[in-house]
């Protein structure tokens, strides 16, 4: 209810662009959502449950199987749980231990999931379970095998999310905002070497500033940010701090044509990416870095750019008409 119902309409909005629901199958278009397989496409309803399990330790026999249930709210659902089957030994994490980074908050959107939470529930797991399993799995992926490879497994799952938690939580004390902690953020050794901690599916930087976002909110502290303008609004009071449209167009054709590298990022995409080493308070300055595969770094850490995109000259149209449009509304 809390995360496909009452904003449904938009999630599933943005889900489906998240997820490319609508492209065609295959190597050229959509061959999964992330974290595997996508689910059916058939009807969507809720079912009234016949059954409620209401504590940690709860044993039903569900189809002649029987099940000890743990419970885990708010960790990557707001109602989620665990499974232990007895006759085979075989522990079920839901979604709570992938092989992989999950997300603090999907960006189709979400509740900010409880990373403390969510680490707390390993925890449990690995002392209520742990020797008792002989296989561990979940929702997505596949199984781990072994008590000591279980015990292992999950609690470096445990130790991933309260990492993420404790250490956003420490630089947000010390004064950062969210995207200055996600643009220096370094995961330790341990965490680093064990590639089922890393974000093939969510990232780092973005479940920092999820973990940010649910205890700071959207203000970044800067009184200058506190009631902006929106897109529309704010993209003509750009444009004439930049000396008007005419100078916006004619810089860019300028950058593309002189081969300026401070000008061509405004006609590339850009990321940023982590630093090696968090720089001292007071003097965050994330490093960039080109998303085009032909932009290598040099030895002291800058970027080298290759030629312009051959859409750079469309792009330059489209501003055009964009900034003509933008103009004719304002007056």
């Amino acid at each position: 209810m809390q995360e496909n119902v009452y904003a449904g309409t938009a999630m599933g909005r943005r889900a489906g662009y998240m997820y490319g629901a609508v492209l065609a199958r295959g190597p050229q278009g959509q061959v999964g959502c992330g974290l595997g397989q996508t689910p059916s496409v058939g009807e969507v309803a809720l079912i009234p449950p016949t059954l409620d399990i209401r504590e940690t330790g709860e044993k039903h026999t569900v189809d002649g199987v029987e099940i000890e249930f743990q419970m885990a709210p708010g960790t990557e659902a707001p109602a989620e749980m665990h499974f232990y089957f007895p006759k085979f030994r075989a522990l079920c994490m839901a979604e709570n231990a992938t092989h992989n980074l999950h997300n603090l908050l999907p960006l189709r959107g979400a509740l900010v999931r409880d990373p403390h939470g969510w680490a707390g529930y390993l925890t449990e797991a690995i002392d209520t379970f742990g020797d008792r399993a002989d296989v561990v799995f979940a929702s997505h992926h596949w199984p781990t095998w072994g008590k000591d490879q279980i015990v292992e497994f999950l609690s470096l799952q445990r130790d991933l999310y309260a990492y993420l938690h404790d250490q956003t939580l420490r630089r947000l004390n010390q004064g950062y905002t969210g995207i200055e902690i996600a643009e220096t953020f370094e995961m330790p050794p341990a965490l680093e070497k064990a590639w089922h901690t890393h974000g093939y599916y969510g990232s780092v930087s973005h479940n920092v500033k999820a973990v940010y976002q649910r205890y700071m909110g959207w203000f970044d502290g800067n009184p200058g940010r506190l009631w902006a303008h929106p897109p529309e609004a704010i993209g003509p009071r750009y444009v004439d701090a930049i000396g008007g449209m005419d100078r916006v167009v004619e810089t860019a054709r300028k950058a593309f044509q002189d081969g300026d590298s401070a000008g061509r990022q405004r006609c590339w995409t850009m990321r940023y990416s982590r630093t090696r080493a968090a720089p001292a308070r007071g003097s965050c300055t994330p490093t960039r870095s080109n998303s085009w595969p032909t932009a290598p770094r040099t030895a002291s850490g800058a970027t080298s750019f290759s030629p312009a995109p051959p859409n750079c000259g469309r792009a330059i149209s489209a501003l055009r008409r964009r900034l003509r449009r933008r103009r004719s509304w304002r007056s």
